[in-house]
């Protein structure tokens, strides 16, 4: 039986459709093209005649014979030279390549991110009316070309001033690259590029402070996400760039510059990006000492992320992830970083700070620690180890005397999940044989004085880290059982609080997660109070009405 003869534009959108669903890949050698070609004769005329879907798989195959077949078939439609087959997916043949320069003014797409010189020659100077996507490396036009449609740019390995009013996207990588003045060809293209809504920039070279001291702010009003990589953070060129406030910013310091490698000042970064700190979108806190990576920049790194709470996917974010020290022996003078960090939040709309990614290590100076996170006074729910930064929540000199007066810090606490709390038992000024005495006489001072504050904290998390989940950048956190020794100790807190809460979960390395949240259900325990969830709970909300959901464990990463 023959298809039914259909109209040539509805065939057109089969053939569209056709080719979105079954695109050429390994996996499917010849995709759309034998469901297109191989129906009927009227089918197959109607798909040769469509010549932008020629046009975008002509470099699909490496054949030399079948790549002048496509060409043929595309017509005047402009051209993807693009590859497609492993390993080298990205990487034209040079007979591909020859067909580019050939044909480049009717390109659509050029992607070849291997080094080929005649394209520095072809590209100079030139008028390229159909390009909207360009991924190429080490090329070096010496006059600037003129790209009216281009929207994608990808440089590796070179830097060059174009002029591109319509690009949306710019990725550039200097890794392992010095390129003199490189700061003044990238802000000429940041300064044309009006519309660009996504940047990411690797290993930029260090500015040279006289070179960009005339030169004028660029400003990127539409820029919704930057992902900075570099060996240092460079405060002389991006002090040149005015970004929007709400900004979805990512900058990673991994602190390699050679010949002599020093410790990171975070404060310089803080003061670079304040604007961006200060968002009112941000209401999420977390900061992490990484001691633990098996990398060539191990050291200490420092992670900071803010995020907002009100939207699963937040279009406002900061992540910072910086090697401040070099050798990880050094300890990481937390006090310090906080106190360059909180004057620059915007405090009355934090209302959840996440410290369980710091070590006791990091705690130096009681005092200090409290002075840092005194502006926090709005939290309603945070996640802290169990031990010295537990001890926070206590007034200053609690332990000498019971009936000192003041708060602690969060003085709005509502929501407290305590982390590591079996292992971190070890405090000190607790002593006691069995592990549920040594444990829960420092949460019951805490609980007694919150509830004869103004502000009782209404909901008691207690959970462990765990080795598979112990990693400070995975986010992650294992609950334990709330066993029978715990109980006489769990009715005490329940005098105190609405809820107490502990979750066994089963989940081991590899488990999935489905396997984690079945093992989460058998194994729920609750005391008093509504169910907590692991992900996400719902805080109730201010007076202000300002808080929403609260996702305290949950990566922000973003990409």
């Amino acid at each position: 039986m023959s298809p039914p003869k259909l109209p040539l534009d509805v065939l057109y959108e089969v053939f569209k459709t056709l080719a979105a669903l079954d695109p050429i890949s390994p996996s499917s050698p010849y995709g759309w093209i034998r469901q297109s070609t191989h129906v009927c004769k009227s089918w197959r005329s109607a798909a040769l005649g469509q010549t932008e879907l020629w046009a975008g798989i002509v470099c699909a195959f490496k054949s030399t014979s079948v790549t002048n077949l496509l060409i043929e078939r595309a017509g005047s439609a402009p051209l993807v030279f693009q590859g497609i087959e492993p390993p080298r997916s990205s990487f034209l043949t040079e007979h591909q390549l020859d067909l580019a320069l050939r044909h480049i003014d009717n390109i659509r797409t050029l992607v070849h991110p291997a080094a080929h010189e005649p394209l520095s020659m072809i590209f100079d100077g030139r008028t390229l009316p159909h390009l909207e996507v360009m991924h190429v490396s080490q090329i070096q036009p010496s006059s600037v070309p003129v790209l009216p449609s281009l929207r994608t740019l990808s440089l590796r390995f070179c830097c060059f001033p174009i002029h591109a009013p319509q690009l949306r996207y710019l990725s550039l990588k200097f890794v392992g690259l010095e390129i003199p003045r490189a700061a003044t060809p990238v802000l000429d293209i940041l300064a044309q590029a009006t519309l660009l809504e996504e940047l990411r920039l690797s290993d930029l070279p260090r500015a040279i402070a006289s070179e960009v001291a005339t030169y004028p702010t660029v400003t990127l009003a539409n820029l919704r996400l930057a992902r900075i990589s570099s060996k240092f953070f460079d405060s002389t060129f991006w002090q040149k760039l005015l970004l929007p406030v709400n900004l979805d910013l990512g900058i990673n310091v991994y602190n390699a510059e050679e010949p002599q490698q020093q410790n990171i000042d975070v404060s310089n970064i803080f003061a670079t990006v304040s604007r961006q700190l200060a968002s009112e979108d941000f209401d999420s806190l977390r900061v992490v000492e990484d001691r633990e990576r098996d990398t060539p920049y191990d050291g200490v790194h420092l992670i900071v992320k803010l995020w907002s709470s009100r939207a699963s996917i937040s279009p406002t974010a900061f992540y910072l992830d910086a090697r401040v020290y070099i050798y990880t022996e050094d300890e990481l003078d937390i006090e310090r970083e906080l106190q360059s960090l909180i004057p620059y939040l915007n405090v009355e709309h934090v209302g959840h700070v996440d410290l369980s990614g710091l070590t006791e290590m990091a705690f130096v100076d009681d005092i200090a620690m409290r002075r840092a996170l005194a502006p926090l006074v709005y939290v309603e729910s945070a996640v802290i180890h169990y031990g010295e930064q537990l001890e926070l929540l206590l007034p200053q000199g609690f332990w000498h005397d019971k009936d000192v007066s003041g708060d602690g810090i969060f003085p709005n606490l509502q929501e407290l999940t305590v982390a590591d709390f079996l292992c971190g038992c070890n405090c000190k000024k607790l002593d006691h044989g069995d592990p549920p005495a040594k444990a829960w006489p420092l949460l019951l001072d805490i609980l007694q004085k919150r509830q004869q504050s103004a502000h009782p904290i209404r909901t008691l998390a207690i959970n462990r880290i765990v080795e598979s989940h112990s990693a400070p950048q995975a986010d992650s956190l294992g609950w334990i059982e709330a066993d029978e020794a715990h109980m006489p100790w769990v009715e005490r807190a329940r005098e105190y609080t609405e809820a107490v809460v502990s979750k066994l979960s089963t989940r081991g390395v590899g488990a999935s997660l489905e396997e984690y949240e079945t093992a989460e259900r058998e194994f729920d325990w609750h005391i008093a109070g509504p169910k907590y969830q692991y992900f996400r709970k719902q805080v109730p909300a201010r007076s202000d009405g300002r808080r929403g959901q609260i996702i305290s464990n949950e990566d922000w990463e973003s990409d």
